[in-house]
């Protein structure tokens, strides 16, 4: 299927009937010239040479603006492609999941299992997504291990707006929310769950994804057997009562088979760990090694060369020879342009290395093409966010939050203004930095549904009471400790506040 990279450039087009007229009238002024130049009436006007001039350049200003818009489709290429791949982990939080048959507890074994093989993948992005009643997504695709670690070890049932199972909807939620469009060698689901679903129809669900290129990995949890009591929560083993019955859970072991029907891949843990290796190597690192992947190719190139050859013939009919040289200089230097995918990828690969400048550059030139997913935003802001601009990173963030709406980059967004805004709060005078500090302690307030925005809250609160008292003793302020700069997801800081945990940023690879 052939897409148009920039195809608002196809507008262009309509500027034709206005050059075919300009054109009309310069040729029939430039007749009228000559006739009335010429000492004799015999003055002789090549009419066929003429309008193939003007043929040629009307067939190459067209061939320019198709090169302009960037036609492209996917080709198919015998050629494996370089070891890349996403893995979404879809974690079920259910309160089954509490259930003590596998220890500690089956949401405690899944975790373990998700942490064994993230530790095996090799440069692959990786998301997670925890799902009950509803889906929830607790880290988006990354390639930052230490970030995905910490959401994982966060995961819990309250991790969820509600209750219940149902894994179809978690597999959609993934499928339209957190795969993306960016070209990858495989794309692999891997979903940790007891079963139990409650008619979301994941058996459908499964299938759409697997018709989607995307592999599946189930992995059961729970025996499938005794199964095991439910407990009231995880710090209550007391056993859920329904009717007056103590209430037992067993792993849906039939129902999870059926999801991995046909291509998909379904393993029964059990109570049991399973080799992370091995699963790594049979089932996610060689689900696509074998097959061809596809290339995205473009006729812009082609275009312009067309273009080239009809301006070159033109020009020997023609002495305005500038114009075409012109015109395909205009040509050459927007096909130099690097696409918003290499833009992005520049960017992962400088801010890997530190070199946040670079990154922060890469981004912004990512985020003039359109549709611009926020994370590009995002990723924009954390570049700036490490070299302290934290006025342009928090209008970053601004865009990310503004693109996100309704999801959980949103809040995460809107959590790295807030930091920006504590430090440059920080930097203020006295009475300045007050005023600032309340401000930035609403914005914490409003996102005290996140764990380092509850802290952050308190940090600043702190810090408000102790200028407070330097204010009012008229006394001079001491150096601030601990002004490292952290991450748009990093717990800001300070000096003997306890428990304070330090965390690496997240970096995004699009």
């Amino acid at each position: 299927m052939i897409r148009l990279a920039h195809p608002y450039m196809l507008l262009l087009l309509l500027a034709l009937p206005a050059f075919t007229a300009m054109f009309s009238r310069a040729d029939r002024k430039r007749r009228l010239a000559l006739e009335r130049f010429a000492a004799s009436g015999r003055t002789q006007i090549d009419v066929a040479h003429r309008r193939w001039k003007r043929i040629c350049v009307l067939a190459a200003v067209v061939s320019l603006i198709l090169a302009l818009s960037r036609p492209m489709w996917m080709e198919s290429s015998n050629a494996p492609h370089e070891n890349t791949g996403d893995v979404v982990f879809l974690l079920d939080v259910s309160r089954s999941m509490l259930s003590a048959d596998a220890a500690p507890t089956r949401l405690g074994r899944a975790k373990s299992i998700i942490g064994d093989l993230v530790g095996k993948l090799h440069g692959e992005r990786m998301a997670l997504v925890a799902f009950a009643g509803v889906p929830a997504i607790q880290c988006p695709l990354t390639i930052d291990r230490e970030f995905f670690d910490a959401m994982l070890e966060r995961a819990a049932p309250d991790s969820v707006a509600r209750g219940g199972t149902r894994i179809g909807d978690a597999i959609q939620f993934s499928l339209d929310s957190v795969f993306d469009d960016v070209v990858r060698a495989r794309k692999q689901l891997v979903i940790l769950t007891d079963g139990g679903d409650q008619d979301s129809f994941p058996v459908p669900a499964a299938q759409t994804a697997l018709t989607k290129g995307i592999q599946l990995l189930v992995i059961g949890i729970g025996d499938d057997e005794n199964g095991a009591l439910v407990p009231t929560s995880e710090l209550d083993p007391t056993p859920i009562l329904y009717h007056g019955e103590q209430v037992r859970t067993k792993l849906d072991d039939g129902l999870l088979r059926a999801m991995a029907a046909g291509s998909g891949v379904y393993l029964n843990a059990g109570a049991n760990m399973l080799n992370a290796t091995g699963i790594y190597q049979q089932f996610i690192a060689r689900s696509t090694r074998p097959r061809g992947g596809e290339n995205e190719s473009s006729a812009a190139e082609w275009l312009l060369l067309f273009a080239i050859a009809l301006l070159t013939g033109e020009t020997l009919l023609s002495d305005r020879r500038a114009r075409a040289v012109a015109l395909a200089l205009v040509l050459i230097v927007n096909l130099a342009a690097q696409t918003p995918t290499e833009w992005v990828s520049k960017g992962n690969a400088a801010y890997r290395d530190g070199h946040w400048e670079v990154a922060a550059d890469s981004y912004e030139m990512a985020a003039r093409s359109t549709p611009v997913l926020p994370q590009v935003y995002f990723n924009m802001g954390a570049a700036l966010y490490r070299v302290q601009r934290y006025g342009a990173a928090s209008d970053a963030f601004g865009q990310a939050a503004a693109a996100a709406l309704g999801t959980r980059l949103e809040a995460t967004s809107k959590l790295g203004q807030a930091n920006c805004a504590y430090r440059e709060a920080i930097d203020a005078p006295p009475s300045e930095s007050q005023r600032l500090m309340r401000r930035v302690l609403s914005q914490y307030n409003d996102l005290s549904a996140i764990p380092d925005a509850r802290f952050n809250a308190e940090v600043v609160r702190q810090r408000l009471a102790d200028l407070q008292k330097r204010l009012s003793a008229n006394a001079p302020a001491p150096p601030l400790a601990n002004r490292k700069v952290y991450g748009p997801h990093d717990i800001v800081q300070r000096g003997g506040v306890p428990q304070a945990v330090r965390r690496q940023s997240v970096d995004r690879d699009w």
